[in-house]
C-alpha cells in the first residue's frame, strides 16, 4: 500500500541528477562502475558513492578476468574506466547520507570498519530516500555479481521502494528472476540484454552501454520518461505483498524434486 509520501516520492519535477550509484563495501564490480561514471563525466549528474584511492594497477589486478586481453576486445571502455580511475582518486570520497566522509585505501573493503581513523564514515541511513527523489535511474549493486546464479537484497528492494528504475549490476538472470516474482523491468525503455549474458566482463560492458544510453537524454526527457513509465514504478511497490508466494512456490518445487 503507498504510504502518505508517495506523490512526493513519484514527482518528476523532482528529478535533476541522471543516476543513483550507492557503492558502500568494496567490490571490484562497483569500483569498474563507479571509474565508468567518472571517466564519462556523469558524477556530477548522478548522486554516488565511493570511497577507495586504488590504483589503476591495483584496479586492474583485483578484476576478474585479465585487463590485456579486456582491453584488446573493448579498448573503448577500458580506456574511460583507465582514465575515470584517474579522476576517481582525485575526487573520492563521493559519499551519500555519511557524517566525516574520507578516502580509504586499498586495504580496507568496508569505508567505516576499516579506517585508519575514527568517528569517519558514519552512515547517517541504510535508505538514503532524499538522494533517490533526486535521481531518474538506480545502478543497484548488487551482494554478488560473478556468482552463476541471481540474487537480490534490500539495495535492489530500495531502488523499487522509492519508485525507481533500475539498472542492475548483478549475476545473470536477476532481472529475469524479478518478472518470476511479479516485479516489472524496463525493456520497454532500454534494452536489458545484459541480464542474459553469462560472462561477467561482457555484462559489465553490456551494462556500461546501456548507462550510455540513458545518459543521452537530457534531464528533461528523463523526467518525461519518468512519467511515462509511472505505473510500473507503483506496481513493483506495491508487488512487495506477493512476494512470500514466490518463495512458497519455489519451496514447493524443491521439496518436490526430493521426493
Amino acid at each position: 500500500t503507498r504510504n502518505g509520501s508517495w506523490e512526493h516520492e513519484l514527482d518528476s519535477n523532482l528529478i535533476t541528477k541522471k543516476f543513483w550509484s550507492g557503492a558502500w563495501r568494496y567490490e571490484p564490480s562497483r569500483h569498474f562502475i563507479s571509474a565508468f561514471l567518472a571517466g564519462k563525466d556523469l558524477i556530477k549528474d548522478s548522486n554516488v558513492s565511493f570511497y577507495f584511492k586504488i590504483s589503476n594497477a591495483e584496479m586492474k589486478r583485483r578484476m576478474w578476468f585479465g585487463w590485456k586481453e579486456f582491453k584488446l576486445r573493448h579498448p573503448g571502455i577500458s580506456e574511460v574506466v583507465e582514465n575515470g580511475n584517474e579522476i576517481l582518486q582525485n575526487i573520492v570520497p563521493l559519499s551519500l547520507d555519511v557524517i566525516n566522509p574520507i578516502a580509504v585505501d586499498e586495504n580496507a573493503a568496508d569505508p567505516e570498519i576499516d579506517s585508519k581513523e575514527e568517528n569517519v564514515n558514519v552512515r547517517t541511513s541504510h535508505y538514503p530516500r532524499d538522494s533517490y527523489i533526486e535521481s531518474f535511474c538506480a545502478i543497484v549493486h548488487e551482494s554478488r555479481f560473478t556468482q552463476p546464479w541471481p540474487n537480490i537484497s534490500e539495495k535492489t528492494i530500495n531502488a523499487m521502494d522509492n519508485y525507481r528504475p533500475f539498472i542492475m549490476c548483478a549475476a545473470p538472470g536477476t532481472l529475469q528472476m524479478l518478472k518470476d516474482m511479479g516485479f516489472k523491468t524496463f525493456d520497454k525503455y532500454w534494452s536489458e540484454e545484459y541480464d542474459d549474458i553469462i560472462s561477467n566482463k561482457d555484462r559489465m560492458v553490456k551494462i556500461c552501454e546501456t548507462i550510455e544510453y540513458i545518459n543521452s537524454f537530457s534531464v528533461e526527457e528523463l523526467r518525461e520518461m519518468y512519467k511515462d513509465m509511472e505505473s510500473i514504478l507503483i506496481h513493483n511497490r506495491e508487488n512487495f505483498a506477493n512476494v512470500q508466494k514466490y518463495f512458497d512456490k519455489l519451496n514447493q518445487k524443491i521439496k518436490k524434486s526430493f521426493l
